[in-house]
Formats: C-alpha cells, sequence, structure tokens
C-alpha cells in the first residue's frame, strides 16, 4: 500500500473519492496475492524431482561417424535440450559415455569451432571408425 501511495494516480484517487480507493486497493491486492500463489504453485510443480541411476564408463572407442539427422541435446536424456541436429553425417570424438534407462549416450566433440561444438547423443546414431 505504500508503494501504492507513492504512485500519483493512485494518490490522487485516494485522495478524491477515499471510499473507492479503499475498494480498489483491497481487490488490488487480492488479484495479486492470488497471482503470486498461481505462479508460485506452478513453478513449484514444474520442478519435480526424478531419481536418475547413471552409470558412466570408459568409451570403447574414441572415433565415430555421426549419422545425418541425429539430435545431439544437451545432456543425456530426451526430456533435455536439442542443441542441433546433424545435416550430414559427421566425423566425431567421443568424449564419455553413460549408461541411462537402458540407453547408452556417447559425450561427443564435434570438428567445428562454433560454441555448441559438444553434446550428448544416443548409441544409435554413432558407428565406429
Amino acid at each position: 500500500e505504500e508503494f501504492i501511495m507513492g504512485e500519483v494516480r493512485y494518490n490522487a484517487l485516494a485522495r478524491q473519492n477515499p471510499e473507492r480507493a479503499k475498494e480498489l486497493f483491497a481487490q488490488s491486492k487480492k488479484n495479486a496475492e492470488e497471482k503470486y500463489a498461481k505462479l508460485k504453485e506452478n513453478s513449484l510443480s514444474q520442478c519435480t524431482t526424478k531419481e536418475i541411476k547413471a552409470k558412466f564408463t570408459t568409451p570403447s572407442i574414441t572415433d565415430a561417424l555421426l549419422n545425418k539427422d541425429s539430435k545431439i541435446y544437451f545432456a543425456p536424456g530426451f526430456e533435455y535440450p536439442v542443441l542441433l541436429t546433424s545435416s550430414e553425417s559427421i566425423d566425431v570424438k567421443i568424449l564419455d559415455s553413460v549408461f541411462i534407462d537402458s540407453l547408452t549416450w556417447y559425450y561427443i566433440s564435434l570438428p567445428c569451432s562454433n560454441i555448441n561444438n559438444r553434446g550428448w547423443v544416443q548409441e544409435m546414431n554413432i558407428y565406429p571408425k
């Protein structure tokens, strides 16, 4: 309320029509509290936790061919953002591997110097050289 009264338009309303201003301020406060509660509820509902069992292993291969149209993910899992999709088959370096939810994922390095030159791909998108 102190903040609102610092605003000229609300201050003028309170001086000209105090009863109406009181009603509007109360409704405005109620709306703000409801909106805050809804935003808080939505943010908490999106923060679910899932137990992930990951087994990191040393990759058996270090040089491979990445299939055309392979999705390269930010992290090993389909729920993570796709950094890019390969437009052609590409020679890659395999840096690490992990087994999660019955799938093997490889952490790869692409032969380019742009900012997104590393990411995770599914095992089925990699062929040893």
